[in-house]
C-alpha cells in the first residue's frame, strides 16, 4: 500500500472520517491540518495542485482559479 493511501485510511479511520479531497489530486497531499474548533483537514500543495490540472488540460489562469 502507498504512504498517501496509508495516510489517507488513517485520516478516515483516526483523524476525520468524512476528511474529503479531490480524489484525481492523491498526489498533490502533502499531510493534513488542524484548527482549533474544527474537525482536521486534507492539505493540498497549491503548486502540485495547479500542475495535475494543467496535465489534464487546464490553462494556467484556469487552474490558478
Amino acid at each position: 500500500m502507498s504512504k498517501i493511501n496509508e495516510f489517507l485510511d488513517e485520516m478516515k479511520e483516526v483523524v476525520n472520517e468524512e476528511a474529503a479531497y479531490p480524489t484525481d489530486m492523491k498526489e498533490a497531499i502533502v499531510g493534513y491540518v488542524e484548527r482549533f474548533g474544527m474537525t482536521p483537514q486534507i492539505l493540498l500543495d497549491r503548486k502540485k495542485y495547479i500542475d495535475i490540472l494543467m496535465k489534464q488540460g487546464m490553462e494556467l489562469e484556469e487552474a490558478n482559479e
